[in-house]
């Protein structure tokens, strides 16, 4: 992934450059949600986002790319567990966040398989980022009925 990184740093640095970064945190969190249901807490959401100070918010978006890029995958190539996949949305071609498809072909899910074919993949389709805010009880089951298989695994 570390071959991305200074795209993604780019693209990032660029976008400051473009607009306010609370502009920047408001775009990136109301793409997070596609239901008018969750507009409260959407709105919650970017207001606490945005009343983090920048200067600890800034930092801790570029430290996230950089981790992406240069930890992420040697720390999924020395685990030796089972991964709890759960993706509920993805980016698109325009790099928008869109709803999935069980049928769709995700970077991040093909990434991870990669390095450990013990996985438990859950694609959840139409929702927003949010499943614990949309659908607790269905996200607690999946946890729920993951942690039981891995007990499982574990008692062999």
């Amino acid at each position: 992934m570390s071959e991305i990184y200074f795209e993604v740093l780019s693209n990032f640095e660029n976008s400051l450059k473009e607009s306010n970064y609370q502009s920047i945190l408001k775009n990136m969190f109301s793409s997070m949600f596609f239901s008018e249901n969750y507009n409260k807490d959407r709105d919650r959401i970017i207001k606490r986002a945005i009343n983090i100070p920048e200067r600890y918010s800034l930092p801790l978006r570029r430290n996230t790319i950089w981790y992406d890029s240069h930890c992420f995958e040697n720390n999924l190539k020395s685990l030796k567990l089972p991964i709890l996949v759960i993706q509920s949305t993805r980016f698109d071609s325009k790099n928008a966040r869109c709803m999935i498809n069980k049928d769709d072909k995700i970077y991040y899910v093909n990434f991870i398989n990669n390095f450990n074919k013990d996985n438990n993949i859950v694609l959840l389709e139409n929702t927003g980022h949010y499943i614990t805010i949309e659908r607790p009880e269905w996200i607690n089951e999946i946890i729920l009925s993951w942690l039981i298989k891995l007990k499982l695994h574990f008692r062999k």
